[in-house]
């Protein structure tokens, strides 16, 4: 995966991207970062896959001194940076505390055209097993 940021409002914020196609955002728990993602995100097919980073936490820990990085404000992260890096319809999946920020976000982010969300227990091949046919097709392409 392609380590990338921006900056929003100030605030660097990072994803580490692979693939084309519609945007599946992976989204951390705590205290982890986007490697959690880096045996899922290769198996995708038929997708941009985002993995983003929570302010404050794996290589943005500096991002996160002196801000507040509550679970509430991390929402509110994700929906800035949804919208700086022009995503339209967005397809979110969460690990752990992860799924906190998809929660309020389907409601907060009531523009989106194709907000979904689900919360995965544990970031490994056994996605497959928990969902098949729910995100990725049995073939292994994005939906």
């Amino acid at each position: 995966m392609e380590s990338r940021t921006v900056d929003v409002s100030g605030i660097r914020i990072r994803w580490e991207e692979e693939g084309e196609g519609p945007p599946v955002v992976f989204i951390h728990g705590i205290p982890t970062s986007p490697r959690l993602w880096r045996h899922v995100v290769p198996r995708v097919q038929g997708a941009r896959s985002m993995a983003w980073e929570r302010v404050g936490y794996g290589a943005s820990i500096e991002e996160g001194w002196e801000r507040d990085i509550s679970v509430a404000k991390q929402t509110d992260y994700l929906a800035y940076w949804i919208r700086e890096v022009g995503l339209e319809s967005v397809f979110l999946v969460g690990h752990d505390l992860g799924e906190t920020a998809l929660t309020p976000y389907k409601g907060y982010e009531k523009t989106r055209n194709n907000a979904a969300a689900l919360n995965v227990t544990t970031a490994n091949e056994r996605i497959y097993e928990v969902c098949p046919g729910e995100i990725w097709r049995t073939d292994g392409r994005a939906w």
